[in-house]
């Protein structure tokens, strides 16, 4: 192969192997699969595997079907998605399915919204997590493998050589190929040409039915169940915080938060009470604290204004009586509960201003087996807690074992079930 100032070229073994770079652009070659792809071609044409191979050109041909039918849907979603987003941008001036994290709670903002059947796109940093960039990176690539895998047995079912195959990467776009000869392929009747075509989206098809299959039957909860213990019965366990969230140092990984509010994360009548109560609305009215008069007489104040750590509170029976006080001093002095000013005995009952957005975070840290609790005060909307720190039910039985493992493993199989390699050009030809 000619080379110049942008192409690289490396034979890697003779008559084998061979790699292409070029720019941002690498390809591996080789022929080293051939052998076992003719062995394969002369398997199913023998006599003895006439069975199976009519039942794989059965299932090819409904393979064809399928990706027929797949071909006009993906059409047709595409089109309702561009008409949708075209009339989200004419009308309500900005796109409503395509969303980082919900910060205003709807019966849909836990999630990104979907709008029905329109197209989501992955996009890393936006519509998923940057983090999982390498996730969806490895996820496409087995989907490549498999999607070129169908191409390989349908051309072996019709006697079909495989050239060579190979692996590309494009910036840091992986794809797979094989390559077939073209005057072969040409002389096939229509029928078989279709099964070697819509083969490889066929396999991409039958892989996301594995998957979802293998989740309805529950095929992962007994590795879960072996490497995690299940303590949603404690509270929910911190398995990651933003690295610029001021939480971070506050709530390190393997943290049990057990209570946000006095509302316990032990709760059995919730799916996730986290969800619940942190996209949840404010409540009006929310219990006081006694606390001792000669504070409060220190404390007042005719206009209050956050100052430093203080926050300011009202009286519970006059919300114009205004105190600066210290909100951690409050919360963690184990002072009576109130409802009103009559259950306090010699104290008021107070409560921060509703525009305070004060949150307590009761927390139980695990230190060299030595359990204590911990109470964090949080300033500012309960939602930028739900969007800041991510938590798991799941505690690993075991030290080697990463407490985001189930959460990696949840992401990696979302991906490969949700990537479906396009059907355009799904092979190379060769004359």
């Amino acid at each position: 192969m000619p080379q110049d100032d942008q192409i690289s070229c490396y034979q890697l073994s003779q008559n084998t192997t061979e790699l292409v770079v070029r720019h941002l652009h690498a390809r591996l070659k080789t022929d080293a699969f051939n052998g076992f792809h003719d062995k394969l071609s002369v398997s199913l044409s023998a006599n003895n595997a006439r069975t199976a191979r009519q039942i794989l050109l059965r299932l090819y041909d409904l393979g064809s079907l399928i990706g027929l039918v797949g071909m006009l849907l993906g059409f047709a979603l595409l089109f309702f998605t561009v008409a949708s987003l075209s009339s989200d941008i004419l009308h309500a001036g900005r796109i409503h399915s395509i969303t980082k994290r919900a910060t205003d709670y709807t019966e849909d903002s836990i999630r990104p919204a979907s709008d029905g059947l329109r197209i989501n796109p992955i996009i890393p940093g936006l519509t998923v997590p940057l983090s999982h960039l390498p996730l969806i990176l490895i996820a496409l690539s087995i989907s490549q493998i498999f999607h070129e895998a169908g191409h390989a047995i349908t051309a072996a079912l019709h006697r079909i050589p495989m050239l060579s195959c190979g692996f590309a990467v494009t910036f840091l776009l992986p794809s797979a190929f094989v390559v077939l000869p073209v005057a072969r392929l040409d002389k096939l009747p229509p029928r078989d040409r279709l099964q070697i075509i819509s083969a490889g989206c066929f396999h991409n098809f039958m892989l996301s039915c594995l998957l979802f299959f293998a989740a309805w039957l529950g095929a992962g909860s007994l590795p879960t169940w072996i490497l995690f213990q299940d303590i949603s019965a404690l509270g929910r366990l911190v398995v990651g915080v933003d690295y610029d969230s001021p939480l971070a140092t506050h709530l390190p990984v393997g943290t049990l938060i057990i209570e946000i509010d006095g509302f316990s994360l032990a709760s059995d009548s919730l799916d996730d009470p986290w969800d619940h109560y942190l996209l949840s609305p404010s409540s009006g009215s929310m219990q006081g604290w006694c606390v001792d008069d000669s504070l409060l007489n220190k404390s007042l104040v005719s206009s209050c204004t956050t100052v430093g750590s203080h926050a300011c509170f009202v009286s519970k029976a006059d919300e114009t009586i205004q105190y600066e006080l210290d909100p951690v001093h409050i919360f963690t002095d184990n002072l009576a509960r109130c409802d009103s000013v009559m259950t306090c005995v010699s104290s008021s009952c107070v409560v921060p201003r509703r525009d305070q957005e004060l949150v307590r975070i009761s927390v139980l840290r695990d230190y060299a087996s030595a359990r204590m609790e911990d109470m964090i005060v949080w300033k500012g909307p309960k939602e930028e807690i739900w969007e800041q720190v991510q938590v798991s039910k799941l505690r690993p039985r075991f030290p080697f074992v990463s407490i985001k493992l189930p959460e990696i493993a949840s992401a990696f199989f979302e991906c490969v079930g949700s990537i479906m390699s396009p059907c355009k050009r799904p092979i190379d030809k060769a004359s």
